[in-house]
């Protein structure tokens, strides 16, 4: 999958998440690039890891998630992105 866009402050106006990882790793490159399904007002639903929490940081929304990479469980965080191609998903 590959997108083009920007990283956005809110899932609000995001259509994808990208979490931070190497793409050499392919535990990492199964959950790198996730579309945004479905957004609430604290929480945000992605393609393959479904329901997260959103959190906030100087102003800007993140998620966290711990996924089995081949050294055991691995954390990464995901920012919000719009994707110049994608239409976003139902608003709150």
């Amino acid at each position: 999958m590959s997108v083009s866009g920007q990283y956005k402050s809110a899932f609000a106006d995001a259509t994808h998440c990208l979490f931070n990882g190497h793409l050499d790793d392919p535990d990492f490159r199964e959950v790198a690039i996730q579309r945004v399904v479905e957004r609430t007002a604290g929480t945000v639903t992605l393609s393959k890891s479904g329901e997260l929490p959103i959190n906030k940081k100087g102003g800007r929304e993140y998620v966290d998630l711990a996924y089995q990479g081949i050294f055991g469980k691995q954390r990464t965080t995901g920012h919000p992105f719009k994707d110049d191609r994608t239409e976003l998903p139902n608003a709150l």
